[in-house]
């Protein structure tokens, strides 16, 4: 039932897209269409112009009237009396080839045209599209513009707006060569108007021209971008597209300002509208979700054979492509159908799909559409003004998947988005779950450690009472009274650590501003009798300036009193540690130097590591002491470091970011 409902309304869509685009077909057959326009047209070879035919800015293509000599370059004083000419409309010759028995492309040909006027002398313009290989233009026996040279061949094309004034009966003759591509004779219509009709006609063509182009390549820049990022397939075919669609719009611009490499224009023309028809085919066939069909990898084979052939095509002599015009026609039009065709075929394929773009059924049926006319319109349509329909439906195409992209965009950051706060989230709570565990193993092992040094204190009460209660024991009992008493001892030592450990580990309350000289001062004098029992000087040197840090005072008491203690370890009778503090950019340091032995350079890096101690193993602790304080100073944003001084001795530094 879903499937049906999704079908119908995708094809309600094919249908009102088809009727949209026939309704812009037609419009522009009939009314954009230098064959079926509304304009005066030549009787036995001669239009008949008056002084209100351009009233109303009329433009008149020269479609039907002329006269043209096969193989022959005449000058306008030897057109008269020469009746080897053949009467044509412009359009039903598209080449050179059907005025030949070899059928080749190439030749050359004078068309020759005639204007009737009577009234006052009119100016007038002529605008010349890209119709000649090489060509030279009279009006009334006066050379007023050539574009290559007919004659001695050389290829040269160019739009061209000629002004010229009209008194009198007036002949047009153009004298045509074409020896280098097998599409060029005289094939394209002139247009003829007031000044400014013509004018307008040819900037309005340039400007549209130009803003298709630049958009497009302005798009393509942009989906470049993502893709660096994103290396997302569809966004590289998307901008190969907007590329493509970019380089094949631009041709009128090569014509505005001219070009003289034909053959090299017209192979990067074709090329680029086939790789437009490719990367549309691409495009699509992401979006509908059939790019791994077989259908689609076969048609992308024979696109890869079809861009060969354009380009051996273009290797190919002149002289030898009439025995390949059949073939090209032949390939041109298949290739036209086939992709048509396919884009008709991978929306209809997926049009069950609840995804399926609105715009893409639309787009990608009115730019099929547009294949179809262009294949169907070809010799029977040619714009008065802008585009051809195919154009507009790329530009179309082009639009739509911008949108499309841009959706997809949008949803891919949401999604992110959405993602980002999901795992800030889930982090957040594995975060506090992980905190909650390691403290409820903290006061774990807090309550073992308590619990194990009652019976351990019972082991050593007994043992003490069996030494020295003057029992008789053998010596066999003695050695086994001190294996257990070692044991017992190894035993105190490793509760020992566990409990300190653990107290370390332990959550403490919240962080105190601390005002350094009076805290220093406090652990100074709390410390000063254990230096004095010991022989050894204590001095403090207070900081200059008022400093405040945020900490625990508990644990920051806890760690300097480890380092005076190693001080006090490692500081012979008359040496003599320091306390001190001062301010250190937007840090205060607080350091601890002795004059002791130092501290050997292979452990200076390792000295702050669990386990690591420099004193006795018979100690309680085991090298924690230093591990905790370095903890315990990096949990405050700190950095506690030592290093030896070239005195003599080391001293202990730490770095606590300073608080207003």
């Amino acid at each position: 039932m879903l499937k049906t409902k999704h079908r119908m309304r995708n094809f309600a869509l094919f249908c009102l897209s088809f009727f949209i685009a026939a309704i812009f077909f037609t419009f522009n057959y009939f009314y954009n269409n230098k064959y079926t326009l509304s304009a005066p047209q030549a009787v036995d070879g001669t239009l008949q112009i008056y002084e209100s035919t351009f009233s109303n800015n009329t433009l008149i293509p020269l479609i039907n009237g002329w006269r043209i000599y096969p193989d022959q370059l005449l000058a306008p004083n030897e057109i008269a009396g020469n009746s080897s000419f053949q009467r044509i409309n412009l359009g039903d010759k598209k080449t050179f080839s059907s005025m030949h028995s070899s059928g080749t492309p190439l030749g050359s040909a004078t068309y020759v045209y005639n204007l009737k006027y009577q009234s006052e002398p009119l100016r007038l313009s002529i605008f010349i599209p890209e119709i000649f290989s090489s060509y030279s233009l009279y009006i009334d026996d006066v050379l007023v513009t050539s574009c290559g040279d007919p004659i001695d061949y050389t290829p040269f094309l160019q739009y061209r707006l000629i002004n010229f004034l009209l008194e009198g009966d007036t002949q047009i003759v153009f004298q045509v060569s074409n020896q280098t591509h097998y599409y060029f004779g005289m094939r394209a219509a002139p247009v003829i108007g007031t000044q400014s009709s013509i004018m307008y006609l040819a900037l309005s063509t340039l400007c549209l021209s130009a803003l298709c182009c630049f958009s497009s390549l302005a798009l393509c820049l942009f989906t470049l971008g993502l893709w660096i990022t994103q290396r997302r397939h569809l966004l590289f075919t998307f901008g190969s597209l907007a590329l493509s669609f970019a380089l094949y719009i631009s041709y009128p611009l090569f014509f505005f300002f001219g070009i003289n490499h034909i053959k090299i224009l017209f192979c990067l023309k074709n090329l680029s509208f086939t790789a437009m028809l490719i990367c549309a085919l691409a495009v699509t066939a992401e979006l509908c979700g059939v790019t791994r069909h077989p259908y689609i990898k076969a048609i992308i084979v024979i696109c890869g054979f079809y861009i060969l052939w354009i380009v051996l095509l273009a290797m190919i002599p002149p002289a030898r492509l009439s025995l390949l015009l059949g073939v090209l026609n032949l390939a041109s039009n298949t290739f036209l159908l086939l992709m048509a065709g396919s884009i008709f075929w991978c929306v209809l394929h997926s049009a069950t799909q609840e995804s399926l773009p609105t715009l893409l059924v639309v787009a990608s049926n009115i730019f099929a559409l547009g294949l179809l006319a262009n294949y169907f319109g070809f010799g029977k349509f040619e714009p008065i003004r802008f585009l051809w329909p195919i154009d507009y439906c790329a530009g179309l195409l082009m639009c739509c998947f911008s949108v499309l992209m841009a959706k997809e965009s949008f949803r891919l950051a949401h999604e992110n988005r959405h993602l980002t706060e999901h795992l800030e989230e889930e982090v957040a709570l594995r975060t506090h779950q992980l905190e909650a565990l390691s403290e409820e193993r903290k006061r774990f092992l807090a309550d073992v450690s308590h619990d194990l040094k009652a019976p351990l204190s019972a082991i050593h009460s007994y043992m003490e009472l069996i030494r020295f209660g003057n029992l008789q024991l053998d010596k066999e009992t003695q050695s086994y009274l001190e294996v257990i008493e070692q044991k017992s001892d190894e035993m105190t030592r490793r509760v020992t650590t566990l409990q300190t450990f653990s107290n370390q580990e332990l959550p403490t309350g919240p962080k105190e501003r601390i005002v350094v000289s009076s805290f220093l001062m406090e652990v100074y004098r709390s410390n000063q009798p254990d230096a004095d029992a010991q022989g050894i000087y204590f001095v403090f040197r207070p900081a200059t300036e008022s400093l405040y840090f945020f900490g625990w005072p508990d644990k920051c008491a806890r760690v300097l009193e480890n380092l005076i203690y190693n001080a006090l370890s490692f500081t012979p009778e008359g040496g003599k540690i320091t306390l001190g503090a001062k301010k250190q950019g937007d840090s205060v340091l607080i350091t601890v130097a002795d004059t002791g032995i130092g501290i050997p350079k292979t452990e200076l890096e390792h000295i702050f590591e669990q386990g690591v101690s420099l004193r006795s193993a018979s100690t309680e602790q085991r090298g924690l002491g230093l591990y905790f304080a370095r903890n315990t100073v990096r949990e405050l944003g700190g950095e506690l470091f030592a290093r030896n001084l070239s005195t003599g001795g080391a001293e202990f530094c730490i770095l606590l970011p300073l608080c207003p």
